[in-house]
């Protein structure tokens, strides 16, 4: 009897097994954050180009548009898991390339802000560079968002970060899983 229930248990682990495996390689395992822009719409460089290097390559224009962000987030109160949260969303939106553009959604920066039609013109003048974006972030957190910097400055997890970002700057729903 015992052995007859171990070879059930067996044959329903091996079963399960041959699925997770069917169900991975079908869908895929990269995990990397190597090209892990928001594939929601075709995003492109103004300048015609791809994004400036890998965020964790130092001498890249990413990285050092990163640590810039990271400073100016420090400068404005945030702790190192609330700016590392708002980092990758921008990672996730851009490549942290404040040229990109999405022709599609008339968004563009490193956190895709509206340049006119439904998204409404919240980029206006601003410049395509990370200081001239972060002056925007700034702006917008001490005034028409400053509800968004006071949940974001009160989150205790990476988890309330990112509601705290995409729901009330982005503008999106819960983050996935809520």
């Amino acid at each position: 009897m015992k052995k007859t229930i171990v070879l059930i248990i067996g044959a329903i682990t091996g079963l399960l097994l041959i699925i997770i495996i069917s169900i991975l390689s079908i869908f895929g395992t990269d995990l990397s954050c190597k090209t892990n822009v928001d594939s929601q719409a075709p995003v492109q460089s103004s300048k015609g180009g791809t994004s400036g290097g890998s965020w964790n390559n130092k001498g890249s224009k990413v990285y050092k548009d990163m640590k810039y962000a990271s400073q100016r987030f420090k400068q404005m109160g945030y702790s190192g898991d609330q700016t590392a949260t708002v980092l990758a969303i921008g990672w996730k939106e851009s490549n942290f390339d404040p040229t990109i553009v999405n022709p599609g959604g008339a968004v563009k920066g490193i956190f895709q802000w509206g340049t006119g039609g439904v998204n409404g013109n919240r980029y206006g003048n601003t410049k395509d560079n990370v200081e001239s974006q972060m002056d925007l972030v700034d702006k917008e957190l001490n005034g028409s968002y400053k509800h968004v910097a006071t949940k974001l400055s009160k989150a205790t997890s990476m988890e309330q970060a990112e509601e705290a970002w995409n729901v009330g700057y982005e503008g999106e729903g819960l983050p996935a899983g809520d």
